[in-house]
């Protein structure tokens, strides 16, 4: 839980006070007031979707975090294998594993980070955009002109990573191995 705590003035306000909540600073970005300086503004505690909101926001953040955790791992198994100077784990395991990482998670993010950068008046439910690239349907509701052929592509990415991180690396083992035996 969080408790929005009032040390700066609220960029929205409640006239009625029924909940609904308007704001009070230019949701367009075309010059005036922002938003609130920093957080979350302390207005949202008492809104009829508080929780719907800030669960939101959680979740988002937590994948956000989670996926940069995973590339920093990602980064470190490199290191390891250019460390170990073994280039069958570098070939066929860390570079399929990043571009996977980056062209299906990475996607993820860019989507959440630009749904809360552009104001969208008819945006798309990130999940459901997930869905038709992994599914190859075509989404009628995309975040920009353009983004669905690059989801597209980015999918057939993913797809041509997982081969290379599941069969090569066994037979290049078997081989080494049957040579080591010689």
């Amino acid at each position: 839980f969080s408790i929005g705590l009032q040390i700066l003035e609220s960029r929205w306000e409640d006239p009625d006070g029924d909940g609904q909540y308007t704001p009070k600073f230019d949701i367009t970005n075309s010059g005036g007031p922002g938003p609130y300086p920093f957080g979350i503004d302390w207005a949202w505690s008492g809104s009829s979707n508080m929780l719907l909101f800030q669960n939101s926001l959680k979740m988002k953040l937590s994948v956000l975090f989670g996926v940069l955790q995973m590339i920093v791992g990602l980064l470190l198994r490199w290191s390891n294998a250019l460390y170990d100077r073994n280039l069958t784990d570098f070939i066929f395991e860390c570079i399929p594993m990043m571009v996977f990482m980056l062209c299906f998670f990475g996607w993820m993010d860019v989507m959440v980070l630009y749904k809360w950068v552009h104001p969208i008046d008819d945006a798309p439910n990130i999940i459901n955009s997930l869905i038709c690239m992994a599914m190859g349907q075509q989404d009628n509701n995309p975040l920009w002109p353009g983004s669905v052929e690059l989801a597209q592509t980015l999918m057939k990415y993913t797809v041509f990573s997982v081969p290379f991180l599941l069969f090569p690396k066994p037979f290049v083992l078997l081989y080494q191995h049957k040579q080591a035996e010689k």
